[in-house]
């Protein structure tokens, strides 16, 4: 019996580890193109690329069927448990900024960071959310990010 135990908990864990976005940590550049062979043609994605402080590269990708099926929206920071996207970065809060997707665009908002977000150098002011195009550069704490739209 503690051997099915132990195998029952294993398993609700690792179901409960996976988050909507299927995305974790730095593991996030692991997240490629060929994840979108299922995606319709016609679902927007959002291509985020940009270096941490120790120079490594950060990707990672929204889905436009992702941010729909999280009607508040989805939130990045650096812990798992508060969070739907993490980055192991120290100028990250817990919980740093949220997307979300509505009236066919993307907005980002601050969640009332430490080290703020900026989208093109202007400071966000907390909890008011933001629209986002492909021109702007978007600031997470001490990371710049640069983005495009893939379809």
């Amino acid at each position: 019996k503690p051997l099915k135990i132990i195998e029952t908990l294993k398993s609700y864990t690792k179901r409960h580890q996976k988050n909507d976005t299927g995305i974790k940590a730095k593991t996030i550049a692991s997240v490629s193109e060929k994840n979108s062979d299922k995606i319709a043609k016609h679902e927007k994605i959002w291509a985020f690329s940009g270096v941490d402080a120790q120079g490594e590269k950060i990707e990672f990708y929204l889905r436009e069927t992702q941010l729909k099926r999280t009607p508040r929206g989805i939130a990045i920071g650096g812990s798992a448990k508060l969070c739907e996207l993490t980055l192991k970065d120290n100028c990250l809060t817990l919980r740093h900024a949220m997307f979300s997707y509505r009236d066919n665009n993307l907005y980002v908002e601050d969640l009332n960071s430490y080290n703020g977000t900026e989208v093109d150098g202007v400071l966000l002011k907390p909890f008011q959310p933001t629209r986002l195009s492909e021109e702007n550069t978007l600031t997470l704490g001490e990371i710049k990010f640069r983005f495009v739209q893939k379809q």
